[in-house]
């Protein structure tokens, strides 16, 4: 019978909760009190217990509590405060390292199970260099006996104190992928690739860049002649064409037929273009989602805008703009390659019609064409700036001129049900040439293939008709164009 109270024992039990993951359970604490109480018999040997405890482990060991089963004996042979007989300074230790023991790597900062000779190293002679492996223990002794590194810098990308054995710029990969001298050399490489394949292709070298300015704001900026840009961004492209165009036009902005819209997108705040709606802002698409419950989409083809506008107030606009495009993965559906119906098709946005009149108005009032003759008629004109690879003066001529060539390759055909002869077209005539039938009209044409298909199912249903259609020879069959599965 144990002389220990339970008051002693739960005392215990607190002061072996300092170690880490200690159970905290009411009911499993107090399954401790129990085997506390059944482990030691007086205060001495509980107390001995709980310092030895807290001496051999760092966290709760859990299963390993079982080396002390039978721990009554060897309480009174390992606690030198018992009256009992004392045991031998050797054998105390060498049970005390036999429970597991966990020390840290020096090297990875691992948790490894020790043996007793590393226990007894840390216990005896006080080393603190212990490690779980020995790649751990040559690599801890490599850093410690390794030469200082001759090169030492400060790294532009970070500002760190790096060392390095050969003269390098930057600390890691991470700083140089970051660094503007990479994105330079990522430039120059693909100018250099873009510089073959043109002299690949067209045996030329590429064109040099040029110098281009923006014709609303005056910002310069150099990019390939091919481009063809006249404005720095889309901003400015507004701004131009609403001063040249939109001030002098009528806007009544209602859902129903909006007009203006460079000039309308140029505002600092975006009216709600729904009747009624006194709403102003710097997101009229947001505005329209959340207030009205229209679809962004839906509202700008209700509207008359391209699908691609944002419906944003310039300044919005250029913080949008500065942001890095990502591309993302994407649906799962667009990832492996699957494509979904489209829901709107063959839409034509009042803005785009609005932008190529623009276009247009400035291109004819600024480019004038030479004068042309027309292949018809004879007569001088000329041509649009658009339309400079053009024929005829009008459409008339055109017309007239298409319909005289094509009765001049007309030829006389005979047609395969009513026999009469017929001036053909340039397919009839491929038809003939490959040996297959040629007729008039349509309605010749319809009445000689329902009575094709009349033989061709009497012979598939057989009976008198049916047979003498399967005796028909091959030629016959080729003659009366009977489909292969008579034959």
């Amino acid at each position: 019978m144990s002389k220990l109270a339970p008051e002693a024992a739960a005392q215990a039990v607190s002061k072996l909760s300092l170690m880490a993951f200690f159970p905290s359970d009411s009911d499993a604490r107090s399954a401790l009190v129990w085997a506390l109480m059944q482990l030691a018999e007086t205060q001495e040997q509980l107390e001995w217990l709980v310092e030895r405890a807290l001496k051999l482990y760092s966290r709760w060991p859990g299963a390993a509590a079982r080396h002390y089963h039978d721990s009554r004996p060897r309480i009174r042979a390992r606690d030198p405060r018992s009256s009992g007989a004392q045991a031998a300074p050797g054998r105390q230790e060498e049970d005390a390292m036999s429970a597991d023991c966990y020390l840290e790597c020096s090297h990875c900062g691992c948790q490894f199970l020790a043996s007793k000779r590393q226990q007894k190293r840390v216990r005896s002679a006080g080393i603190h260099r212990v490690y779980c492996s020995q790649v751990c223990r040559d690599t801890g002794a490599g850093l410690r006996l390794r030469k200082p590194l001759p090169y030492q810098g400060t790294c532009p990308g970070c500002g760190r104190q790096f060392g390095s054995r050969t003269a390098k710029k930057f600390c890691s990969m991470k700083c140089y992928t970051g660094s503007a001298e990479f994105k330079q050399m990522l430039v120059t490489n693909r100018w250099k690739a873009t510089a073959a394949r043109v002299l690949q292709v067209t045996g030329e070298p590429p064109k040099p860049k040029v110098e281009i300015t923006c014709m609303n704001c005056g910002a310069k900026w150099i990019e390939r002649p091919s481009r063809k840009s006249r404005f720095c961004s889309r901003r400015c492209y507004r701004q131009y064409m609403a001063g040249r165009f939109d001030r002098w036009i009528a806007n009544p902005q209602s859902i129903a037929l909006p007009q203006s819209f460079d000039e309308f997108l140029s505002q600092e705040e975006l009216p709600c273009l729904v009747e009624g709606c006194d709403w102003r802002g710097l997101h009229l698409g947001n505005h329209v989602n959340f207030a009205h419950g229209i679809p962004v989409r839906e509202f700008k083809r209700a509207v008359g805008f391209n699908l691609k506008t944002g419906l944003v107030t310039p300044a919005v606009s250029d913080i949008l703009s500065e942001r890095p495009h990502i591309q993302a993965g994407g649906p799962v559906w667009f990832q492996k390659g699957h494509s979904l119906p489209a829901a709107v098709k063959s839409y034509r946005s009042l803005e785009g019609r609005e932008h190529g009149a623009k276009t247009r108005a400035m291109l004819m009032g600024t480019v004038e064409m030479p004068e042309q003759l027309c292949r018809e008629c004879g007569r001088q004109y000329r041509p649009e700036p658009l339309g400079y690879s053009s024929k005829f003066c009008s459409v008339t001529c055109r017309n007239i001129w298409y319909r005289r060539r094509e009765r001049a390759r007309e030829v006389p055909l005979n047609c395969a049900e009513c026999g009469q002869s017929f001036l053909s077209n340039r397919a009839q005539q491929r038809r003939e040439a490959k040996a297959l039938p040629v007729f008039c009209t349509v309605f010749c044409r319809q009445k000689r293939n329902a009575r094709h298909a009349r033989l061709a199912l009497a012979a598939l249903r057989g009976g008198a008709r049916g047979e003498a259609a399967m005796r028909l020879t091959k030629e016959e069959r080729l003659e009366e164009c009977l489909p292969p599965e008579v034959a």
